[in-house]
């Protein structure tokens, strides 16, 4: 994927982010809850799902972190002897 994809989807999801977290603000004002409540979720569940499906060479910080965390949790038996390590 090129660079113009990449910022074409996370701008995308920047924008519905933003969209429905003022729209649920601006139902909650107005005391519908139950929208409120499924746009906070759509809200939430867009950027987690993006973050959830990217590829592990994303950003240095996965790298250097995640990738070196995860490959520390499969090979320990216990989260104690995780920390050890």
């Amino acid at each position: 994927m090129g660079i113009a994809e990449s910022t074409a989807i996370y701008v995308s999801v920047f924008l519905i982010t933003c969209i429905s977290t003022n729209l649920a603000e601006k139902k909650f004002k107005k005391g519908k809850n139950v929208l409120a409540v499924f746009f906070s979720a759509i809200a939430i569940l867009i950027p987690s799902l993006v973050a959830g499906v990217r590829a592990n060479t994303v950003g240095k910080d996965v790298l250097e972190y995640a990738v070196r965390t995860f490959d520390y949790a499969k090979s320990s038996g216990t989260f104690a002897q995780m920390q050890s390590v």
